[in-house]
């Protein structure tokens, strides 16, 4: 995402009526951040993503009403199990909107089960079936791919960065963590051994201990 501000997705799948939002504030608060994303319209795909390959509310207003709202189009076209006017329970709902975010950052299982679906479909001759579970695998295979690429929860986000260094024989190497980018080490003119240096790095991102200035990470 280079050095543009970046983009999330929050959930929160335990809040009184939880969905996923776009957002780019990453201060401390219940739920997940989903990201990065390189603009908001990545963010906002995702959204969509999800709300259509695991049918969830898509009218926020509705799902506030719970359980007197009055359903939408989506609950007719059995795209929405509307827990806005009580047909499945809350709880039911929220731990939808967890299956979703799992999901979303980690697409192997489901899309593995889908397939599975839709091979043993089509053994039976179900094709119209078939086809519907396919264009849902084709969906979910969106994931970890083009703009997606990068999604994962932010408490896992971490990674090293190889940029130039002040002297054309020198090279930096950033540690990048939630919320954090910091020097983890300077090398000048002869490559460190590549285990001390993975070693070192290694017990830095365990302390995320900062470092305050170039000298002090030479090495």
């Amino acid at each position: 995402v280079g050095f543009r501000p970046a983009w999330f997705v929050h959930v929160d799948p335990d809040a009184a009526f939880p969905r996923f939002v776009k957002t780019e504030d990453l201060s401390p608060r219940r739920g997940q951040l989903i990201g990065p994303f390189e603009g908001k319209e990545s963010a906002q795909k995702l959204i969509e993503l999800a709300e259509d390959s695991f049918d969830l509310c898509r009218y926020y207003n509705i799902l506030t009403q719970a359980p007197l709202g009055s359903a939408c189009a989506y609950k007719e076209m059995k795209k929405c199990p509307a827990p806005c006017d009580g047909s499945i329970g809350m709880e039911q709902y929220r731990r939808m909107i967890e299956w979703a975010a799992d999901s979303v950052v980690n697409p192997l299982p489901i899309i593995t089960e889908h397939t599975t679906r839709m091979r043993q479909a089509a053994g039976a001759l179900k094709f119209e079936l078939a086809g519907r579970i396919k264009g849902l695998v084709d969906a979910l295979s969106k994931l970890g791919t083009g703009p997606f690429r990068h999604a994962r929860r932010l408490e896992d986000f971490a990674y090293l960065s190889l940029q130039r260094g002040p002297t054309p024989t020198a090279a930096k190497i950033f540690l990048v963590t939630p919320g954090q980018i910091q020097v983890a080490l300077c090398l000048r003119d002869l490559p460190a051994r590549s285990s001390d240096v993975l070693r070192y790095l290694l017990q830095l991102g365990s302390e995320r201990t900062p470092v305050q200035s170039d000298a002090d990470a030479e090495r």
